[in-house]
């Protein structure tokens, strides 16, 4: 297992622009910020009880499909306290036969939290 910080902050900074959109729509008087992990509010803070901790996990595999081989990855996510939880959840799955750069596992993550979270916050 690899922590990657800067795919955290890549995704931190994309999401903080959607959950900013989210908060215009519904014309919410809160300003809700996205961290990455070592900028988040710490136990002993005033406002960790309502913060939100999601932990993103991002698995690679390669498989043979087609008489080829394939380069899979799934990126997920789950939150500590139980909100979102691997079942409750829809991956974002990326198969290609070439390597799978950077850039699209932080697109994949940032869709997953679109799709998870930011959803959450338009309604």
């Amino acid at each position: 297992m690899q922590t990657r910080n800067d795919l955290a902050e890549r995704v931190a900074s994309a999401v903080q622009g959607k959950v900013q959109e989210a908060g215009s729509a519904t014309q919410s008087k809160y300003t809700r910020k996205v961290w990455a992990a070592m900028d988040c509010i710490k136990a002993n803070q005033p406002g960790f009880d309502r913060q939100l901790t999601m932990q993103l996990t991002v698995k690679r595999q390669t498989t043979f499909v087609d008489g080829a081989n394939q380069n899979v990855v799934v990126a997920s996510g789950t939150s500590p306290d139980g909100l979102f939880q691997d079942r409750e959840v829809q991956p974002e799955i990326i198969i290609q036969s070439g390597a799978i750069a950077d850039d699209a596992v932080s697109d994949a993550l940032v869709k997953f939290m679109d799709r998870t979270v930011v959803a959450r916050l338009r309604h």
